[in-house]
This record gives C-alpha cells, structure tokens and sequence, in this order.
C-alpha cells in the first residue's frame, strides 16, 4: 500500500509538472501571437486579409510571373515573409508542386515592409499594412495552356491589430488560393535570378587610422541581375578606427583638413550623381577650425545610369578617394585609395569594391579626376596651397593591422 501511494503521488507531480510546462509554452505563444498586448483571440484570420492571386506570362515566351495579393483590413497588418526569427511570426507563401510548371526564384513583396522596434522582441518587426502583392518568377512546361492552368498557393501567418498599446492578433492557417492565367504581357519583367549577396571584406590602408568597405547594387533594391537602364548604386563606407574622426564629404575650398573626396576614372562615360551620404556629419572644431566631420561609420552612395544602349557584358567602374583621419593629438597625412568594381549585365546584382593600392599622392590624383569631369575647380585650385599648410609633423603613428 505505501509504495503504491508513493507511485501515485509520483505520477500526480509528474502532471503537474506537464502541465505547468504546456502553460508556459502555450503563454510564451500567446505573447508573440499577441506582440505584448492584451492576449487576443487566436483562430482563422479570415476577416482581416482577403486573399487573391494571379499569374501573367511575358509575350511569346513560357516564362511569367506568379503573384498573391494581401488586402489587409484597416487597423490591423500582416508580418513580412521576410521576418527575422526573434521576432513575430512571418508571412509563409507555399506554392503546390506541379509538373506543368516550376517556381524558379523568390517572392518578393511590392511594396517594403514598415520596419521599427518593438520592445520584447529580438529584432526590428517588418509589417505590412493596406495592400501588398508577393510575386516570384516561374516557368511553363512545354505544350503547357496557360488558360486552362490553375495555380495553388498556401498562405500561412498572422494579422494584428495596430494599436500603440497592442491589440490582438488572429492566426491565418493554411489559406488556399487558387491563381488563374491573367495574360501575357509584353514589358512583363521575368528574372530566374537568384541573387546570393557577396561577402565584404575590410581594407585598412597603410597610414590612415581608417577601414574601407564598398560595393555596387541595384538602385531598386531587388535580386535581378543589373539590366539596360537600370540605376546601380556604388557605396563607399568608411569607418574611423579607435578614438580618430574622417571629415564630410566636400567639394568646397579646403582648409588645413582635407575632406572626403572621390575622382572618377572609368564610368564607361554613364551618367553619374551624388553622392548621397547615411548620415549626416557631426559640426566639430579642430584645432580651432571648424568642421564637419564623422566619428560613426559613414557611406557615400553614387548613382550609376546604365544606358540602354549596353550590351550584357562587364563593365568597370574605377576611381580614387581621398580623405584624412585625425585625433586630438594629431592628423594622418591626407591619403587616397584606388578602388574597382564590376557592373555584369544579365549576371549579377552586386559585386564587392576592389581596393587597389594607396599612396599620400594618389588624394591629388582624386582631384585631378574631379576636375577632368569638369566640377570642383576652385577645390582643385586651392589643394596644392592647402597641401602646404598641412604639417607632416602632425602625422601620428601608423594604424594597426588586423
């Protein structure tokens, strides 16, 4: 009889401590269903994102594009289908294999995502509110009839409502949307492309307290490979090593502290503007002359018009930027660095910056490139009075290596 009690008390700890558990995973649950706000009901969604779909096909070809359409009701949003985990639950397209055709890319949404902080989550939450169309290339099978051809999709997700303090928030499960033949489409945009973003690699140049990264992406944002007249974007970001400042990007006169600059020389003769810089510069004071300068890593952004005209093949874009890093104590000797990079038409969408070679003399070399493009005369005017005036003396120690 005792060891019977025993064994039945066991069994009752042991269900309870199941029990606790179950109610600690279904409350963590509930907490990210409900994104911190009031506990909300958890069910079909059905009301609050109407679902529709359709695919086109580019005129003469087997080769389209497979769409689903979002109608989200107002005061409530969906997650993106590009939701880092750590976060809410994200939008999931599944599309029901089929010999009549192959998916051959990604979804991507039409519209991006609003992305702000929430706090309890991990990451930055990417919602979307209103309308938004997924779409993602595929391709036909051969003798396939796009009219009679009925495509499958699976939604599965969650809907919020969008209240400072929360709200709740509704599970979509497993919502089928059939997508039927909505035409062809001569100017239809198809890209197979899937693009697999390229590493970076640091560059620290030999006497300047600075690290270097670049690379050259599309303008829009999107996976396909770069195309006759699209925009590609060349950023070039610097980051200012232990306690040193780089100065803003200027075309103005110089002073005895020499601004970022970049000379140009191969563009294939496209359309170059900026740059545009992702953050504004600190107002500072160095010995007395004030500057506008960056402690916090910084990007220059130009923008590349590739013309219609171009053939698919690899184009180079080469130049040189110079710029200078100083402390409190003292100044590295104004410096500029030769870079590279590609620009592949019909076979990429982003390539890394080549840093080439560094030299004191190659910032002069920078402004000589600026003025045979015919802008920054009176800065290439004044730089060799200003290169005078700037001390040797003030240089400090080499940089480290990493």
């Amino acid at each position: 009889m005792k060891l019977n009690s025993i064994f039945t008390w066991t069994l009752a700890s042991i269900a309870l401590v199941v029990m606790a558990f179950n109610a600690t995973v279904d409350a963590q649950d509930l907490f990210l269903q409900d994104q911190l706000g009031g506990i909300g009901g958890v069910g079909a969604g059905g009301d609050q994102v109407k679902f529709s779909g359709s695919f086109k096909l580019k005129t003469d070809t087997n080769q389209g594009v497979l769409s689903l359409t979002g109608d989200i009701a107002s005061g409530w949003h969906i997650f993106s289908v590009t939701q880092k985990r750590g976060g809410p639950i994200a939008s999931a397209i599944t599309v029901a294999e089929s010999e009549q055709f192959k998916v051959v890319g990604k979804f991507k949404s039409s519209v991006d995502p609003l992305v702000h902080k929430v706090e309890g989550f991990d990451v930055p939450v990417e919602e979307h509110e209103g309308k938004v169309t997924w779409s993602v290339p595929i391709e036909l099978a051969t003798g396939v009839d796009p009219k009679s051809l009925s495509i499958r999709m699976i939604f599965n997700g969650q809907a919020c409502e969008s209240k400072p303090e929360g709200g709740r928030c509704m599970q979509i499960n497993d919502v089928d949307v059939n997508a039927s033949f909505a035409g062809f489409d001569a100017d239809l945009k198809v890209s197979s492309f899937v693009h697999k973003p390229v590493k970076l690699a640091s560059y620290q140049p030999e006497g300047l307290h600075v690290q270097l990264q670049g690379r050259v992406v599309r303008a829009d944002g999107t996976d396909a490979p770069f195309a006759a007249g699209d925009k590609a974007i060349l950023e070039l970001t610097a980051k200012a090593l232990e306690d040193f400042h780089i100065y803003t990007y200027s075309l103005e006169e110089p002073t005895d502290f020499m601004p970022t600059i970049v000379g140009f020389t191969q563009t294939n003769d496209w359309t170059v503007k900026g740059p545009r810089l992702s953050a504004q510069p600190e107002k500072g004071d160095s010995f007395g002359t004030p500057v506008l300068w960056h402690h916090d890593p910084i990007t220059w952004k130009f923008e590349f018009t590739i013309p219609e005209t171009v053939q698919s093949q690899e184009y180079s874009i080469e130049g040189i930027i110079g710029m200078q890093a100083c402390n409190k104590s003292g100044c590295d000797i104004p410096t500029g660095i030769k870079f590279s990079t590609s620009v592949a038409i019909g076979s990429a969408a982003e390539a890394p910056v080549k840093w080439v070679e560094t030299s004191t003399g190659f910032y002069d070399k920078a402004v000589e490139a600026i003025l045979a493009g015919g802008v920054a005369k009176p800065f290439a005017e004044s730089r060799k009075k200003a290169a005078k005036q700037t001390d040797p003396k003030m240089k400090t120690a080499s940089p480290k290596s990493n």
